[in-house]
């Protein structure tokens, strides 16, 4: 004897179809919800939003209108102008670096002559201690050669 009374198929799909509604069906729950935040956010709000939004777009299209033009147009002017400096700028420059490298070219010239004269006279200073030098040497192998015969003559 069982204690559990039988039970049909069609009882048991019932059943697990009412415990699956009631685990995972959340569509009229969230329905409710959503329908109360719309109630909510309609009833609170109002128009507000939607006449902010307005705002902001005729704000939108009198900047357009208005500033736009008038911003472009400095921006023109001032490019334009900055254009025209940076061109003197660079023209200036490119002159400044001629003018060093002009500079620069002279030096080298300068440094390049310098060395010349300095090996030409050094050259004529080795040249005449050269010469001298042979002069020293000459008079002193007389002198050597004058007192060897003054040694001599006074042997004898």
């Amino acid at each position: 004897m069982s204690l559990v009374p039988p039970v049909s198929g069609e009882a048991v799909g019932k059943a697990a179809g009412n415990v699956y509604a009631r685990l995972f069906d959340h569509k009229p729950a969230v329905q409710g919800e959503v329908h109360y935040f719309v109630r909510e956010f309609e009833t609170k709000r109002g128009n507000r939003d939607l006449d902010r939004l307005k705002q902001s777009a005729d704000r939108m299209q009198e900047v357009q209108e208005t500033y736009m033009p008038e911003c472009t147009t400095l921006c023109k002017e001032y490019l334009t102008a900055m254009h025209q400096k940076v061109a003197e700028v660079s023209s200036y420059m490119e002159d400044a670096m001629k003018v060093e490298e002009k500079a620069e070219e002279m030096r080298v010239q300068r440094r390049f002559r310098q060395k010349t004269d300095f090996d030409s006279v050094t050259e004529d200073v080795d040249t005449k201690l050269n010469e001298e030098r042979h002069h020293i040497d000459l008079e002193f192998e007389r002198a050597i050669i004058k007192f060897k015969k003054n040694l001599d003559d006074k042997d004898k």
